[in-house]
């Protein structure tokens, strides 16, 4: 239940953040801002480290929830 919280505090802080820039008109900063962390960082990481390191589907998914 713990670690639910803190993924729904997380959510709810990013979809804020970036609904806020796309109220204010602001659309390519905020298309930016959720592109960029996305495929630079989660789903590169994930696919180096299950296909380049042969990690399980299991680590891969703790390894890229744990920030």
């Amino acid at each position: 239940m713990f670690y639910f919280t803190i993924y729904l505090y997380k959510v709810f802080q990013q979809f804020l953040i970036v609904g806020v820039f796309r109220a204010g008109g602001d659309t390519k900063f905020a298309l930016i801002s959720d592109a960029i962390p996305l495929w630079c960082g989660s789903v590169l990481l994930s696919a180096i480290g299950a296909f380049y390191l042969g990690l399980s589907t299991k680590l891969v998914y703790i390894f890229n929830n744990v920030r």
